[in-house]
């Protein structure tokens, strides 16, 4: 069946099935999802997702490789102009991270973290170059916290030193906010990483 003519508004075609595909596989697991029924949900045909991407496999990893990049970019986007300014930096990282989270990853941030990190390599259905490429984005997201950090030390604005313990603790905070700030919750997402981004610079300046 041809699929209908496609509005004005809808998002683009990779978009369209990028957001079905990383819903279908935070639903089912890479295994049991198909790419008929990411098709479906995307409201086009499998013939039409398999023009983009060679096969599922393929897929997912987009899937992943988008949501790590957007993290990534969209958190370095906010601090550039904060460069000579690390609380405000650090503010903005931290608040970002959340928010990306909330607004764009959250179907997909399970899925990731047990393929990335739970799985052994035989495991995975990523290929050894495929994690690296994921981990590559992952060490520049905390290189930049790193940087920010050792930034505010050097000029006093921080009084805790501890470059890796502070970028970790940090980082768990920010990315385990989503496992129990309810979207129905009394505070907004936004609200939260606000709150959030404030309490990280307290553990640098306790």
């Amino acid at each position: 069946m041809a699929r209908p003519k496609r509005a004005a508004n809808e998002p683009p075609v990779g978009e369209q099935i990028l957001e079905a595909a990383g819903e279908i596989f935070s639903k089912f697991g890479y295994e049991n999802a198909s790419v008929k029924d990411i098709a479906a949900l995307a409201n086009m045909t499998a013939g039409a997702i398999y023009y983009h991407y060679a096969n599922k496999q393929a897929l997912f990893f987009a899937c992943l490789l988008q949501a790590v990049t957007e993290l990534v970019e969209r958190c370095e986007s906010v601090i550039q102009p904060f460069e000579d300014e690390p609380k405000e930096a650090l503010r903005e990282f931290a608040r970002q991270h959340i928010e990306v989270q909330f607004q764009r990853m959250m179907k997909i941030t399970a899925t990731y973290t047990t393929t990335v990190h739970g799985l052994g390599e035989r495991e995975s259905p990523l290929n050894p170059e495929q994690q690296e490429t994921l981990r590559e984005w992952e060490r520049r997201h905390v290189d930049n916290l790193r940087k920010i950090i050792q930034r505010g030390v050097a000029n006093g604005d921080f009084t805790e030193n501890n470059v890796s313990i502070a970028s970790f603790a940090i980082l768990g905070m920010c990315e385990h906010a989503i496992t129990w700030i309810r979207p129905d919750g009394p505070h907004h997402y936004s609200v939260i990483s606000k709150m959030l981004a404030d309490y990280s610079l307290r553990i640098l300046t306790l």
